[in-house]
């Protein structure tokens, strides 16, 4: 699943954009009635490729379990939130949430056959792995 949002003015987020972020994905999990346990780290979305190596913008990722029904759900969600200034001289925020959930273990190469086939529509430069904006 890919999520976009997107936030104008007052209700744009005045965080660091790591923490934004984790604040998104926070807000993701508890949507799905869960907590985020442990840290989360640092993943780098794909915006599109050079040829020779994938170039995208970092996120954050973290993993939860879903307790349903069916079982247990394992998820894992990426999320960033980029500000982006507006032509009005004021702040735009744009953000994309990724998720992938799976009954039992989280499938990895279904997580990483996600990270190689979407490619996040947010208005941002190219970033350098781990390497967030201030």
């Amino acid at each position: 699943m890919q999520s976009w949002r997107a936030a104008v003015g007052p209700d744009a987020p005045t965080l660091p954009p790591r923490e934004a972020s984790l604040a998104l994905l926070e807000q993701a999990a508890a949507e799905d009635g869960a907590d985020l346990v442990g840290g989360a780290g640092d993943i780098l979305l794909p915006l599109g490729w050079d040829g020779v190596r994938m170039q995208g913008v970092n996120g954050v990722v973290q993993g939860w379990t879903v307790a349903t029904a069916r079982g247990d759900v394992h998820v894992r969600g990426a999320a960033r939130v980029v500000s982006v200034p507006t032509f009005a001289g004021g702040a735009s925020t744009q953000s994309v949430v990724l998720v992938l959930d799976c009954v039992g273990s989280l499938d990895e190469a279904a997580w990483r056959g996600l990270l190689e086939d979407v490619r996040v529509d947010l208005v941002a430069p190219l970033e350098e792995p781990g390497v967030w904006p201030s």
